[in-house]
């Protein structure tokens, strides 16, 4: 299966249609889809991923990490912070339960879904 390229330019379109200043950067097999930095303001990708539909969505997804970031500024990290030590009090995974992680999720498939990209 070939893989597709991540376009910066297009990325950059979509960051600013959410009136965001984000970075983006890309990088060579970052582990995740993508990841977002609260320090530098810059949404990391993956030089390529599996589909047109990964690229979209992990990009929507960071996209949403830095809207709550823009939002709440920095009480955004430690809200995810607190998140992180929720879940793994309970015994799960720091990431994936964290509540910030599963809305992100969910907000990146519903714009996805809405037609507007």
């Amino acid at each position: 299966m070939s893989k597709i390229k991540t376009n910066l330019n297009l990325s950059k379109r979509i960051v600013s249609q959410y009136e965001l200043n984000t970075s983006i950067a890309i990088m060579d097999n970052i582990g995740d889809c993508g990841f977002y930095s609260v320090l530098s303001d810059t949404i990391y990708l993956n030089k390529s991923y599996n589909s047109y539909d990964e690229f979209l969505l992990t990009l929507l997804h960071e996209i949403c990490h830095a809207l709550d970031n823009k939002r709440l500024g920095k009480k955004f990290i430690k809200k995810y912070n607190q998140a992180s030590q929720v879940a793994t009090y309970y015994g799960l995974n720091a990431h994936d339960y964290n509540k910030w992680e599963i809305r992100a999720e969910k907000w990146a498939k519903k714009e996805y879904n809405s037609g507007k990209l």
